[in-house]
């Protein structure tokens, strides 16, 4: 069997409108779009953001953990 190594040349796009590039998008959500969620979306929401366990966590707990990592408490 022969093998064959392939070389992959990893070469960023080059900005060519003179744009900033964009790395991340931010999306801030609002305390309603947070608790008209279902459990997968928060989960996913909460994968993403690097939250510890969210999949072992209920629809409930993940979304007090993220309306306060959202900073969304008017109290």
């Amino acid at each position: 069997m022969l093998l064959r190594r392939y070389k992959r040349k990893l070469v960023p796009k080059k900005n060519t409108h003179n744009e900033p590039e964009k790395k991340f998008q931010i999306i801030q959500y609002t305390k309603t779009e947070i608790n008209r969620m279902s459990t997968a979306e928060l989960q996913n929401l909460s994968a993403e953001l690097g939250i510890d366990n969210p999949f072992s966590k209920t629809g409930g707990e993940l979304k007090k953990i993220l309306i306060d990592y959202f900073n969304l408490n008017r109290d």
